[in-house]
């Protein structure tokens, strides 16, 4: 149906091919190998439909959904995000003024995508452009944090025990948890590839240190969300993407063995594949 025109441009084949990708994604486990064939499907639609849609609608909740897909590929496979993202419906997400706490969410998506793209694909017109630099997608990131409606206060909030690797942070809608954990992974991206970070000398070693502080503190939180809201399932998803991208800088048994857990417990209720990062971890941390 998508190579028909005219049926191509109809939102309920949208929504089902997201469904199809969830699907696809999930096949993964038993056949090893990601075709993104209904990726493509919905970069199609995108490509020729995009500019057709607009917010609260069927089509625009789908595509916000599979942008969140998107990110989870370019994630795993440290690859940018290769959905079009020149129509109005990304571009107005790049604002910041008074706004829903579901347009708070997106814009964190479409941020924690652009962040990705000036990673994975330095030589794109987005990643050069000056309104994508690191500075300013950095500048971005705090004025999100600055600007945040008060309703995106946690509910509950209590700091890690002594034995314990993630805190506890409760959330009561969704929205908060899908625009605070891609806020975060964002965050994540932006200090591990901050172009003035040391690259030689005692500095060098100075400034790593903090960053993998940073980063491990950040992955926390971000792993504390998923598993304190687990009635929102991406919640979850998400933190396994902080985890593949960054659980190998963590040293203590303890946290690496939390990390995995949630890595089994997401496969286990959730059935999203997690057995291949599990073993590149198990290796990176030289478990024996």
């Amino acid at each position: 149906m998508l190579s028909n025109e005219e049926a191509a441009a109809d939102e309920n084949l949208f929504a089902a091919t997201i469904i199809l990708r969830v699907w696809e994604e999930m096949e993964y486990k038993h056949s090893g190998f990601d075709s993104q064939g209904y990726l493509l499907g919905i970069h199609a639609f995108v490509h020729g439909h995009g500019n057709r849609i607009v917010p609260n609608t069927l089509s625009a909740a789908a595509f916000w959904i599979g942008l969140r897909q998107e990110i989870y590929t370019a994630t795993v496979n440290q690859q940018h995000v290769k959905a079009p993202l020149q129509l109005d419906l990304a571009d107005s997400a790049r604002g910041l003024g008074p706004a829903e706490d579901q347009d708070w969410a997106n814009r964190a998506v479409i941020h924690c995508v652009d962040v990705l793209n000036y990673c994975f694909d330095e030589d794109s017109t987005l990643s050069t452009s000056p309104r994508f630099s690191w500075e300013a997608l950095n500048a971005w990131n705090k004025q999100w944090t600055a600007l945040l409606p008060s309703s995106y206060s946690p509910t509950f909030y209590r700091e890690r025990g002594p034995d314990e690797a993630f805190p506890e942070i409760w959330h009561h809608s969704s929205w908060h948890v899908t625009g605070i954990q891609h806020h975060i992974l964002a965050e994540l991206f932006l200090v591990s590839f901050d172009p003035k970070t040391p690259r030689i000398g005692r500095q060098r070693l100075e400034a790593a240190e903090q960053v993998n502080r940073r980063v491990c503190g950040l992955v926390r939180k971000i792993c504390g969300i998923g598993l304190s809201n687990q009635w929102t399932p991406p919640g979850l998803f998400t933190a396994c993407m902080a985890i593949t991208a960054f659980g190998d800088r963590f040293h203590e048994r303890s946290d690496q063995e939390a990390l995995v857990e949630m890595l089994r417990l997401t496969e286990r209720d959730h059935a999203r594949p997690t057995e291949a990062i599990q073993q590149q971890l198990i290796r990176a941390w030289n478990w024996t």
